[in-house]
């Protein structure tokens, strides 16, 4: 991608992908197997509040038609791989996945080669036929399993970083302590004005039926509506997985991401997006085409102020 021009005078150099498939490979659709288009780890805070909201909410915000930006929403199906069923799907990065369960397993069988009561053998990767057909190959238990499961429902959400730190005068906080309120209450405003939240779903409510009591019943804020949306040719990977194509994306959540940094424990480590792409939030913001094309060209002709502001919001979260 060329230099953007932004209106407040600055020109960004955003960085290329690193990874691509062929064409060749793309025409004859095989991938062998392996995903050539680098997908970093995925975000798992807060999944199984993400986990605990209602199909039936997920559902209500899909567009048949889109918006006046352009914005649709289309809802990812999984085939269950335990019951057969085809279910609403939520998780991974094109909502292929259907339950932390199911997500914590195919990550087992195809990040680690690790089978399970979910996919008893390696030639799951292959499909329900390939995989009814190769019995059973000894793997994690499902007491462990379980636990997995568990653990990923259960891992929670950092607080937003919203409120003045209360370190005395003349006392220098932590950069990630410094905090603006006024200045992120400013950046929350545009965040919603300028229409991030027709993906970035700001609030929804967990349902009443989750397995932990602790989930049940919440208000929320992932900033997701955990919908696929076509993000244009520069961020597609050619590969289709259930409803999405090689172009759609299940909206991130965004709640923790201005921790990535910290976590990574390297500024310079951190990539944004589905493949480590971009360096920082702003090249992400850039990165954006397709239905999030509108959005894109209003932060671009953002005044430097609030363009500071924004991002700030962003990495309060």
């Amino acid at each position: 991608m060329p230099a953007r021009p932004l209106v407040a005078g600055d020109v960004i150099e955003v960085a290329p992908s690193m990874f691509s498939t062929t064409d060749a490979m793309a025409a004859k659709g095989d991938n062998g197997g392996i995903r050539y288009d680098g997908p970093e780890w995925v975000y798992v805070v807060g999944t199984g509040l993400l986990e605990a909201v209602p199909e039936a909410d997920i559902l209500a915000r899909v567009r048949t038609t889109p918006d006046v930006d352009g914005v649709r929403g289309v809802a990812n199906f999984a085939y269950d791989p335990e019951t057969g069923a085809v279910r609403l799907g939520r998780f991974g990065w094109k909502a292929a996945k259907a339950t932390l369960r199911h997500q914590a397993a195919e990550a087992l069988l195809l990040d680690m080669g690790v089978t399970s009561p979910v996919y008893p053998n390696r030639a799951c990767m292959n499909g329900p036929a390939a995989c009814a057909a190769a019995g059973t190959q000894t793997g994690i238990a499902e007491a462990d399993l379980r636990k997995i499961a568990h653990y990923l429902a259960l891992v929670a959400v950092p607080a937003q970083r919203s409120l003045s730190s209360g370190f005395p005068k003349g006392v220098a906080p932590l950069d990630e302590h410094r905090v603006d309120p006024v200045q992120l209450g400013a950046g929350a405003k545009l965040f919603q004005g300028m229409r991030y939240t027709a993906c970035h779903t700001a609030e929804m409510k967990t349902g009443s039926g989750h397995l932990f009591a602790e989930l049940r019943n919440q208000t929320i804020h992932p900033y997701s509506d955990l919908l696929l949306h076509d993000m244009g040719a520069g961020l597609a990977d050619r590969f289709a997985e259930g409803q999405a194509t090689g172009a759609m994306w299940r909206t991130a959540p965004l709640w923790g991401i201005g921790y990535t940094d910290k976590v990574m424990g390297n500024a310079a480590r951190v990539g944004y997006l589905h493949d480590g792409r971009a360096r920082t939030l702003l090249e992400a913001i850039l990165w954006h085409g397709g239905e999030a094309t509108q959005t894109r060209v209003r932060f671009e002709n953002l005044g430097k102020a609030d363009r500071v502001a924004l991002l700030a919001f962003l990495k309060s979260l």
